[in-house]
């Protein structure tokens, strides 16, 4: 008798603990974990989840499979990233994308999705969707990437502030027929390029200026660059002259394309009040005449910032 009573004292307090566990866990808005196995996986009941599940360590760079249960709900998160991880099928990550109603901010870094036809992402209270996707393939794969990153785009259309990756523009320059049907970006007042150089060439991102008529601020953040010796710009985009403010250009280098971008930007844009070029940390570590040629280049942009 005292051994069930004290097994039976153990059952209650470990059923305690698990109902306080599962009390905390309905108030995560947050979740910061880290890898534990090959499986990430959601357990028990649809209040209790594994927190090893989400997130993998960056630096790992196999995928992992996520297992869900049927029922899916969490009621307070806000915040949710998976990173490297294979969804199984269309149902249960419908079930996962759909069980979080309150969701914010969602990011889905080099994830697999050969197992997903299609899925859709209803969160009502979203504000940030970041997606990162990197695909070096085919040319069938290509048609197939600019495909869906136009439809993602149009999908899009109504934010006030974007963040794109210069892969993103190259996708969409790779046929005609996608720069003529990107939409209008109404109320777009951000638009930001977060790594990699950005082809100021490229028919997408005119496009994309040319259809963001209140577009206040611009950031190129990884760097400028020309694919055409020839480029100039043809048509000047409505928001140069009557919205752009603020243009922020990193990791600068100084050549000749650049300053010619830099040069075109300022002749074209009526209403600018702030232009930020941050220099390439490149230039530490190199040789004396890759120092003496930069430093060239900075006094010949001095001078022309300068001029009248």
């Amino acid at each position: 008798m005292r051994e069930d009573g004290v097994a039976s004292k153990v059952q209650t307090e470990s059923t305690t603990e698990q109902e306080n566990l599962r009390h905390k866990l309905r108030k995560i808005q947050k979740l910061s974990a880290r890898k534990r196995r090959k499986e990430w996986l959601f357990q028990g009941n649809n209040q209790t989840m594994d927190q090893g599940s989400l997130i993998k360590d960056s630096k790992t760079q196999m995928c992992y499979n996520l297992r869900l249960p049927y029922s899916i709900f969490f009621p307070s998160f806000k915040i949710l990233t998976l990173k490297h991880i294979i969804f199984p099928d269309d149902q249960s990550t419908q079930r996962l994308f759909s069980g979080c109603p309150v969701l914010e901010e969602l990011t889905l870094d080099d994830c697999y999705w050969d197992n997903i036809n299609a899925i859709s992402i209803s969160a009502p209270m979203l504000k940030s969707l970041v997606i990162y996707d990197l695909l070096d393939s085919e040319s069938r794969h290509q048609i197939e990437v600019a495909y869906h990153a136009n439809k993602l785009i149009k999908e899009l259309s109504n934010v006030e502030s974007l963040v794109l990756t210069p892969q993103t523009v190259e996708a969409l320059d790779y046929k005609e027929e996608f720069i003529a049907h990107l939409p209008k970006f109404h109320n777009l007042a951000h638009l930001e390029f977060y790594t990699g150089f950005v082809d100021m060439a490229s028919g997408a991102l005119m496009k994309v200026f040319q259809n963001s008529p209140c577009l206040a601020s611009l950031e190129l953040n990884g760097g400028i660059e020309l694919t055409k010796e020839d480029w100039k710009l043809d048509h000047v985009p409505p928001c140069f002259l009557t919205h752009l403010k603020t243009i922020k250009i990193g990791d600068f280098l100084g050549t000749e394309e650049e300053v010619l971008v830099v040069r075109t930007l300022l002749q074209n844009t009526a209403v600018l009040e702030r232009m930020v070029i941050s220099w390439s940390k490149e230039f530490s570590g190199q040789g004396q005449k890759q120092k003496a040629y930069h430093h060239d280049q900075k006094k010949r942009m001095h001078e022309f910032w300068n001029s009248p």
